[in-house]
């Protein structure tokens, strides 16, 4: 009976989230009640305290670890945004130069020609 009442207050309280003040509360309450024997709920409180922190601790290391997992994924996505976008860059670095050598040689010849000196045309 007493490891019937056990499961069911880990599964129907919610272990992990309960306080050492929580669980006295609710064991109290079931010798009360009579479903606890009264030299049992000191070792009933124990159990479960002990059951919850090792509740909290797994449920710890899988938010740590699934944690570790989201930002692998991030820093993976991030890494290919960084380097789709270094290579956009150099592209763009590329056509910005071939354009100013257009630019600049059209400035050139534009220049070159004048100030060269006019040819007259000859009268017949």
């Amino acid at each position: 009976m007493l490891d019937t009442i056990k499961k069911g207050m880990l599964l129907g309280l919610g272990v992990a989230t309960l306080t050492e003040k929580e669980i006295r509360k609710n064991v109290n309450s079931l010798a009360k009640k009579g479903y606890l024997k009264s030299q049992d709920v000191k070792k009933l409180a124990k159990e479960i305290l002990k059951e919850a922190k090792k509740h909290k601790e797994r449920i710890q290391k899988l938010a740590e670890k699934e944690a570790k997992v989201q930002i692998s994924k991030l820093d993976n996505s991030s890494r290919m945004k960084i380097e789709k976008l270094r290579k956009r860059v150099l592209k763009l670095e590329k056509d910005l130069e071939k354009q100013a050598k257009k630019h600049a040689r059209n400035a050139a010849l534009k220049v070159i020609k004048a100030t060269e000196p006019k040819r007259r045309k000859k009268k017949r």
